[in-house]
């Protein structure tokens, strides 16, 4: 009878730069620029629009109307090393005069029913924009709870 032994070792998985880490740790790797950009986009996010929450979803920092679920969530942020990217929630009425969406819309990562569209900022002059257009999925989402 031969014996067979298996021999198991564990290794700690590589750290890949800036893929698939937790949102406080992308946020603090960040270049200087892109991290006061996110946080003045939320600063904005926080006056403009009421009733707004913001909860961690791994990589992404997710902000809903009231209490946190699949059905309040209207707008989810990721930062990459140059640029700050932006999920919303949107329908066939969503206006985009820039095209910053590109007109692709995706289904089915964060938001369940709609349309969901994705755009990048990088500076400080993109804000006004941006919040017009995250402004849209907020009042979609505000209109169905």
């Amino acid at each position: 009878m031969v014996s067979i032994v298996n021999e198991v070792t564990t290794t700690k998985p590589r750290a890949v730069a800036g893929r698939f880490r937790e949102w406080g740790k992308s946020l603090r790797s960040v270049d200087d620029d892109i991290r006061s950009l996110t946080l003045t986009v939320f600063s904005r996010m926080k006056k403009e629009f009421a009733g707004v929450n913001e909860k961690t979803r791994g990589r992404y920092d997710c902000f809903y109307i009231g209490k946190p679920s699949s059905k309040s969530v209207f707008v989810a942020f990721r930062v990459n090393q140059k640029s700050l990217a932006i999920r919303i929630r949107t329908n066939s009425t969503f206006k985009d005069g820039k095209e910053w969406t590109q007109n692709r819309a995706y289904r089915n990562w964060f938001f369940t029913k709609d349309q969901e569209r994705e755009f990048k900022i990088t500076d400080k002059s993109d804000i006004d924009y941006a919040i017009s257009l995250i402004s849209q999925s907020y009042l979609l989402v505000r209109t169905r709870l």
